[in-house]
């Protein structure tokens, strides 16, 4: 938004108790103080339950969210006309516009990094790739990318982890024997990037369980300042 004499309110509609919540209401507190212009305002709900600030009208210039595809009771949100993106890429794209790390600067960024350590393999980590089309186009750019710069490059999906949401994160039982399968077979010296930060820390503890050494064998790039990355 551009700055003028007017206040613009932004809402950010987040659910309680997610710490991905918390990193982004931390980067909006953070822009909006270099931005004066903007005002911030919170509503917050938990995941499946529509909340009660629904029944009255929002004052605000726009909405930054992080719904996810089944929140069904966001939909009056939009008929009002009001500017919204959304943070999540399983959001239905006819609805809002989707802001996602999955972005052609920050895959490229991502390869230059691991890229630079001269790694014989570079992956790329994700979870419950199939239902994220933002991350299935993260994995194409990610190829794509890759080819251009002469790098070898190998993708793996381990899956639906609900374990992801406990600390420490945990994969299940079956997605830790395929994922510790894979860097098995990753050519070394090699590079991992995670599509988050918690499958960052679970490929650790997998590297670590069948003997890979950390870094000097596999290098692992993470995502989205989490407090795993932050320890």
């Amino acid at each position: 938004m551009k700055a003028g004499t007017t206040a613009k309110r932004v809402a950010m509609v987040l659910p309680e108790g997610l710490e991905y919540s918390m990193r982004l209401l931390e980067g909006a507190i953070g822009y909006a103080e270099q931005h004066p212009h903007i005002q911030l305002l919170e509503y917050n709900f938990q995941l499946g339950h529509a909340p009660d600030w629904l029944k009255r009208p929002l004052d605000c210039h726009g909405l930054l969210l992080w719904i996810q595809p089944d929140e069904r009771w966001a939909k009056p949100l939009f008929r009002a006309g009001v500017q919204a993106v959304n943070t999540v890429g399983g959001w239905p794209l006819k609805w809002a516009r989707v802001v996602a790390f999955s972005t052609p600067d920050l895959v490229r960024a991502a390869l230059d990094h691991l890229g630079g350590l001269r790694p014989a393999t570079i992956g790329l980590v994700q979870d419950d790739l199939a239902n994220h089309p933002v991350y299935r186009k993260g994995q194409a750019l990610f190829l794509q990318f890759a080819a251009e710069r002469k790098l070898r490059a190998v993708t793996f999906d381990v899956g639906q982890q609900p374990g992801l949401d406990h600390q420490p994160p945990q994969l299940t039982r079956h997605g830790l024997q395929r994922l510790c399968a894979f860097l098995r077979g990753l050519p070394r010296p090699a590079a991992v990037w995670a599509n988050h930060d918690l499958i960052a820390q679970v490929t650790l503890d997998a590297a670590l369980s069948v003997g890979l050494r950390v870094p000097d064998q596999l290098a692992v790039l993470g995502l989205g300042n989490y407090r795993e990355a932050r320890y």
